[in-house]
């Protein structure tokens, strides 16, 4: 057994897609996580006390400054504080735009999170080169901006608030949700191989007539397809986790999701979560993901008789359950678990309130991975029983 699973795994990583496949993914991964994440702050312009603008990784070390000096349990007391040491004047800032041309020119971040929680937008424009530009800033010309009291933008069960320097971690986590989605689609790609090939080139009835047999030739190839979606989802999480650590540290993991991001996607979440373990659900939901992909892909590879058919069946059938969940009457907690409708609704996947088993009550994205995970091996069965009774006769 032990023998046909390394030849069957030297088999499926030498092939020219699968080689493709990897060296996309990444490509595509590097592009991603750049984008949200920002690792040495390209596109990050920090104004200073002085007046100075801070750029790449000398802005983000000053935000860190800032937050470790500002951060921990958010307070009224501590968010007026905030708005008072970064008060910024609108002709210094509209003068910096004007002067240094920078493609964003921003306060620190924790005085962007007080703005963006807290006041309301101020806006003016700047006459760049006979092209207006509008800019918002956080002070208005004569004085400070009525703030709002915590308790009116959060619900009481969410306080106290914890802020760290949690950005880049929030943006670590929608880029590894994105990459380990595209990991679940190459997968089909990967596995269709695996078992339409060898029907392709007519080699079932010699491997049937081996020592080997049906059933240790099915389970070799289906062990080969598993260990390298399990890798490869393992290889994304663990390259995300140690490369945003390395670059930002660990502190940013025990803020509030409510506050973990500048847009506001989880301001309205109900219940305590930190940015830390939003990862680990986001990282077991769709690491299951990509094992239930893995079946789909096994299942299609036994149905079909080639590549391109098996893909086409495999991407029908991870697609349909999608469909069928916009039909009326489908709660909610059932539409999440389809893949495509939570790779776009993780803020829907964490406002679920907690699900119990038995006398344990785990996280929705946890009981919803169980099940992807559960039905990854009744499809495997099906697939199992499929080839030993279909395929070759």
């Amino acid at each position: 057994m032990i023998q046909l699973y390394k030849l069957e795994f030297g088999k499926l990583v030498r092939r020219a897609s699968c080689i493709a496949g990897i060296l996309l993914l990444l490509l595509t991964a590097a592009e991603v996580y750049g984008k949200y994440v920002d690792p040495f702050g390209s596109s990050l312009y920090v104004i200073d006390k002085e007046g100075t603008i801070l750029h790449g990784r000398a802005a983000i070390r000053l935000n860190r400054e800032w937050v470790e000096r500002y951060g921990g349990v958010l307070t009224d007391e501590r968010v007026e504080e905030i708005s008072r040491y970064f008060k910024l004047n609108e002709q210094q800032l509209e003068a910096l735009l004007q002067d240094e041309n920078p493609d964003r020119v921003e306060s620190s971040y924790a005085d962007l999170l007080i703005f963006c929680y807290f006041k309301e937008a101020q806006k003016f424009t700047v006459n760049r080169d006979g092209r207006e530009e509008t800019h918002t800033i956080v002070e208005t010309f004569n004085g400070e901006m009525p703030m709002r009291r915590i308790a009116d933008v959060f619900p009481e069960s969410v306080l106290p608030l914890r802020m760290e320097y949690s950005l880049p971690w929030t943006g670590m986590m929608e880029s590894m949700i994105l990459v380990l989605f595209r990991l679940g689609l190459l997968m089909l790609l990967f596995v269709a191989p695996v078992f339409s090939d060898e029907r392709m080139r007519r080699m079932n009835a010699l491997l049937f007539t081996s020592q080997m047999g049906k059933r240790k030739c099915f389970w070799a190839k289906a062990a080969v397809a598993y260990s390298m979606g399990i890798v490869l989802a393992a290889a994304v999480v663990l390259l995300h986790v140690l490369i945003t650590f390395f670059a930002f540290g660990s502190s940013g993991l025990l803020g509030s999701i409510q506050i973990g991001d500048l847009s506001g996607i989880y301001q309205n979440l109900l219940c305590v979560k930190t940015v830390g373990a939003c990862i680990l659900e986001a990282a077991w939901l769709y690491t299951a993901d990509v094992i239930f992909m893995v079946s789909i892909a096994v299942l299609g590879s036994v149905l079909t008789p080639n590549l391109l058919t098996g893909i086409a069946v495999s991407a029908v059938m991870w697609a349909v359950p999608a469909v069928l969940t916009f039909w009326k009457g489908i709660p909610e907690a059932v539409r999440l678990t389809a893949p495509v409708v939570h790779r776009m609704k993780f803020t829907g996947i964490l406002s679920q309130p907690d699900m119990a088993i038995g006398s344990i009550t785990v996280p929705y994205s946890y009981a919803a991975g169980g099940i992807l995970l559960l039905l990854s091996g009744l499809i495997l069965i099906c697939a199992a029983w499929l080839y030993g009774h279909v395929v070759g006769e």
